[in-house]
């Protein structure tokens, strides 16, 4: 299965349980705790759908500004980023500057800046 899948569905798990161990997400997303790791770090910090632990448990934060951009959900802005940077990496074509700006646009809407 693709990583973008799995982010979606490990952000899917997060979104409609009460919260999930490492262990159980590693379970249902059939990956290593350390995978499960990285990927709650990549939703976190790179995809802007903040992750907190809480006595071993993880959740996702609430977001008051989670469609700010277009009105897009945290999943069409994941969808549409991994789109994006597919087609802004690909070989120079009439869409890549346009894919590349519109990137950067749902960047700053919906992923941290690096610190």
């Amino acid at each position: 299965m693709a990583k973008s899948v799995l982010l979606l569905r490990a952000l899917e798990l997060l979104r409609t349980k009460q919260g999930l161990t490492v262990t159980e997400l590693a379970k249902e997303l059939d990956r290593s705790e350390r995978t499960v790791y990285r990927y709650l770090a990549e939703l976190g910090y790179e995809l802007n759908s903040p992750v907190y632990c809480d006595g071993g448990v993880y959740r996702l934060a609430a977001r008051t500004d989670a469609g700010s951009i277009f009105n897009l959900t945290v999943d069409e802005a994941l969808a549409a980023h991994i789109a994006l940077s597919s087609l802004s990496a690909s070989a120079p074509g009439p869409l890549s500057q346009a894919a590349t700006s519109a990137l950067r646009k749902i960047e700053e809407q919906h992923v941290r800046p690096a610190s």
